[in-house]
């Protein structure tokens, strides 16, 4: 709370600007970009702003702030701003680190003229902090300190969520889906109830799981059968054969598969066995489990839980199904991890997109706008994005069609666009 503190409010222009003062016990505020006609008057003014509320001119930071699942190869960028000459750049992992470093810090990156910075590829799913300093010309070159802004990278994969399953043999209720449903589970951490598992008619057992699409496998985590019995018959697979398939029909045996851990035959327990899938690209993956890991004479699993390497482009904005603000569209969307080309597919005719007829776009951005083809008010468009790169295999992967709708009409001077 800060008391007999002044905060001034308005549009933009100094002119219109009201003074509000008293006790303030909490409050949200928002900036809005300075114009380019703001004097250097106006930037000096607020190098003799309170700390607490730096960073009032700089403005539209990508990432934006406290933003989650960024690329780690992202390249910061912020709005310029007309009377800073230059930018000191501050990144670390630590927030009081980077709030209070100087130029002699470790998380200092230099000062430059751009008003962005490439910081090369960033480690996965981690939270890094950064900060922008403003540079003013001369005669004084006085540095605006800036606020702290935050991100946290993508993950190296991410689970599958469409996956369905099949079994050669099924005993009672303990059926193979339950290796998949989060039966038992509770905050990644298994019961031991028979119910909640899959338990097979004998060994040898096989157990086959098929995902929506074909995906860039990372690995498998297994939690093993983990019955009250486990201890003395053992019903937990241990030797078994993983083979993996794009069309169901082909199959590659994954090698270097160890025996499976035990599980405890208790409450609480979290998986023990992490299969490394080697980044094969399959839609289909069969477990063969020829050993149990005592005398029973079935085999059974709790869950088991497949990765993937994100290689298809996603998160597209505008969102599925959306209405933008504008006829002036800036189509952008979560490259894939390979993908070193980008073809965009877009039309006002679905079918269009899918016999591959639709105006066809090659890029190595992962934006793209389309203000120059004037969209149509009211219009319904689609469009997918092909992640290519030919020395993969495979060197195409052909995403969903996604669609978005343009306004009815557009109120009288609006330009806005949906940017990336």
């Amino acid at each position: 709370m800060y008391e007999n503190s002044s905060l001034w409010a308005g549009d933009g222009q100094l002119g219109s600007a009201k003074s509000l003062s008293g006790i303030v016990g909490d409050a949200e505020i928002f900036f809005h970009h300075a114009h380019s006609s703001c004097s250097n008057a106006q930037g000096s003014a607020r190098n003799k702003l309170d700390p607490k509320l730096s960073n009032l001119f700089l403005a539209d930071p990508h990432p934006f702030d406290r933003a989650n699942d960024i690329p780690h190869d992202v390249v910061l960028s912020w709005e310029p701003i007309e009377f800073a000459q230059t930018y000191d750049v501050y990144i670390g992992t630590d927030y009081d680190a980077v709030n209070d470093a100087t130029t002699t810090d470790a998380s200092y990156m230099g000062r430059q003229e751009a008003n962005s910075f490439d910081l090369g590829r960033l480690d996965f799913g981690k939270k890094y902090y950064w900060r922008v300093d403003e540079v003013n010309g001369a005669p004084d070159f006085s540095v605006a300190k800036g606020g702290v802004w935050r991100f946290t990278t993508e993950v190296f994969s991410y689970p599958i969520a469409n996956v369905t399953v099949g079994a050669s043999g099924t005993f009672g209720a303990s059926v193979p889906e339950h290796t998949i449903d989060g039966s038992g589970l509770e905050v990644d951490l298994h019961g031991v109830s028979p119910a909640d598992m899959w338990i097979s008619t004998s060994v040898q057992a096989t157990i086959e799981y098929t995902f929506d699409r074909a995906y860039k496998l990372h690995e498998l985590w297994v939690w093993n059968s983990n019955q009250l019995i486990e201890s003395f018959l053992g019903f937990g697979a241990k030797d078994l054969v993983i083979k993996h398939s794009l069309d169901g029909e082909n199959w590659t045996v994954l090698d270097g598969v160890g025996p499976l851990v035990r599980a405890p035959g208790s409450e609480d327990y979290a998986h023990n066995n992490t299969i490394d899938l080697g980044g094969a690209t399959a839609q289909h993956v069969r477990l063969t489990i020829d050993t149990v890991q005592e005398v029973a004479a079935q085999a059974s699993l709790s869950e088991v839980r497949f990765f993937a390497i994100p290689v298809y482009a996603r998160n597209p904005q505008p969102a599925v199904g959306s209405t933008t603000h504008s006829t002036d569209v800036v189509l952008n969307w979560h490259p894939g991890r390979v993908a070193a080309s980008h073809d965009v597919l877009f039309s006002e005719n679905v079918e269009a997109i899918e016999d591959d007829s639709a105006l066809v776009v090659n890029t190595t951005d992962s934006w793209l706008d389309l203000s120059a083809l004037d969209l149509t008010p009211s219009t319904t468009y689609y469009w997918q994005v092909d992640e290519v790169n030919d020395i993969a295999d495979p060197p195409v992967y052909q995403d969903s069609v996604w669609h978005f709708t343009t306004p009815e009409t557009l109120s009288a001077g609006e330009n806005s666009k949906e940017m990336p």
